[in-house]
């Protein structure tokens, strides 16, 4: 009876012991999922503004010197040699209109000026304004004049044609013989000989 009161609390005593668990392994991790990348903003550009119109451009046709005939102070000859688009150098020589026995000659440096267009299609007028030299002799009195002007104008330029008239006026200012005045004017017609 002893016996089986001590196995029977025995038995009771191990059944109250306490149980250890083993402890819970951590849960994996889910792999992170990747993000799609956001959508990057769309920059819309304005439509561009309509090109300007080419500014008329002087569309002669020939090369750059050009020899014709002039009326006015001096009339006679006239040439002009086209040093680039904005800068020429000319010259004339003859009689003076209205004054028997009076040569003169010119020699002028220009700028040439951007060419307005006028309302016929195929033609532009470049402007021009410079500074030169004349040199005029009065053969029946024996006297001779010599001073600087300036003179200035315009040229109508047709299109692919190795022509152009021109107008100019020119005041000028004498100090040999005597100190003088005068202004003088012209208008004539040069053609470009075309380089070889």
């Amino acid at each position: 009876m002893t016996l089986t009161l001590i196995t029977l609390g025995a038995a009771l005593a191990q059944d109250s012991a306490p149980v250890e668990t083993p402890p819970a392994e951590p849960a994996a991790a889910e792999p992170a999922q990747p993000t799609a990348p956001k959508p990057a903003p769309v920059i819309v550009a304005p439509p561009p503004a309509p090109a300007a119109p080419p500014p008329p451009t002087l569309g002669r046709a020939g090369g750059s010197f050009g020899l014709g005939i002039a009326i006015g102070s001096p009339a006679g000859v006239s040439g002009r040699f086209a040093l680039g688009e904005l800068a020429a150098a000319q010259f004339s020589a003859g009689a003076a209109l209205g004054r028997p026995g009076t040569l003169g000659a010119t020699a002028d440096y220009t700028l040439v000026f951007k060419p307005f267009a006028p309302s016929i299609e195929d033609y532009s007028v470049p402007l021009y304004l410079g500074v030169g030299f004349k040199a005029e002799v009065d053969t029946l009195n024996e006297r001779s004049f010599v001073g600087p002007r300036v003179v200035g104008g315009a040229t109508v330029i047709a299109a692919e044609l190795p022509v152009e008239l021109y107008l100019e006026v020119a005041p000028t200012f004498y100090f040999l013989e005597s100190l003088s005045w005068a202004v003088d004017g012209q208008i004539g017609l040069r053609y470009y000989f075309q380089a070889s």
